[in-house]
């Protein structure tokens, strides 16, 4: 199998879990936490379908998709990425957490944003990721995407 052949595979399978958590979980707000960077937009800046479909899956059974990037706070830094998330196709409204500019633990930056959305009152199904940071600790169901260029 071929990265596109194993990505759509992955896809297919979140998927159908969040089909049966869709139909067991009912009385909370639920979230699915999506990395960016090598998980929903590939190295080369175009969309990775499988996992938009994943996306677009998940609002139409009210899972609450939320994007927790590494990318800094900067303020430039997120009208790009706005931008880029939104000429994808990607409808809004968007909730993006970016890392603090300050800190530069990876993985704790993502434990925090996991924190704040459980905070909002948010119940976590899963995380997709291309890390492990991306799907570690309060992040359901942890998704581990291949790395295309395996780096």
């Amino acid at each position: 199998m071929d990265y596109d052949d194993i990505i759509s595979q992955i896809a297919l399978n979140c998927m159908l879990c969040l089909e049966k958590i869709s139909r067991q979980i009912k009385d909370k707000k639920r979230a699915i936490i999506f990395d960016i960077d090598e998980t929903i937009i590939s190295l080369d800046g175009t969309l990775i379908q499988p996992i938009f479909a994943v996306y677009k899956f998940a609002k139409s059974v009210d899972i609450h998709p939320i994007f927790i990037t590494n990318r800094h706070n900067h303020p430039s830094n997120i009208d790009s990425t706005m931008n880029q998330l939104i000429s994808h196709g990607l409808p809004g409204p968007l909730m993006v957490i970016f890392r603090d500019i300050q800190e530069m633990n990876y993985y704790n930056a993502k434990l925090e944003a996991r924190r704040e959305v459980l905070s909002m009152g948010y119940d976590i199904v899963m995380s997709i990721g291309d890390r492990l940071w991306d799907i570690g600790e309060h992040g359901g169901i942890g998704i581990l995407l291949p790395r295309k260029n395996n780096k």
